[in-house]
């Protein structure tokens, strides 16, 4: 395993758990929202396996889009999408 995927697998790990602690309930919710069996997540995080590099690829662009879609939430703002009819 090179440098890289290591470094990859520190910083994904921390994410997903930032992801379980705030904004899912279940292992299978948040596999569900990043495409993947729960028992490959499970894997993962629980039990410390490092999964296959396409299923880590897959893991990996998954969750920084999940992140995105958290931090764009967090900031939006309706209020200048309402008019007064």
């Amino acid at each position: 395993m090179d440098k890289i995927k290591e470094i990859k697998i520190i910083e994904i790990k921390k994410d997903i758990d930032f992801l379980m602690e705030n904004y899912f309930s279940s292992i299978s919710g948040m596999a569900r929202a990043i495409g993947i069996l729960p028992k490959v997540l499970r894997d993962f995080v629980v039990v410390g396996k490092t999964p296959h590099d396409k299923t880590f690829d897959v893991i990996y662009n998954n969750v920084k889009y999940l992140m995105k879609q958290v931090k764009d939430a967090e900031i939006y703002n309706p209020s200048p999408l309402w008019v007064e009819i």
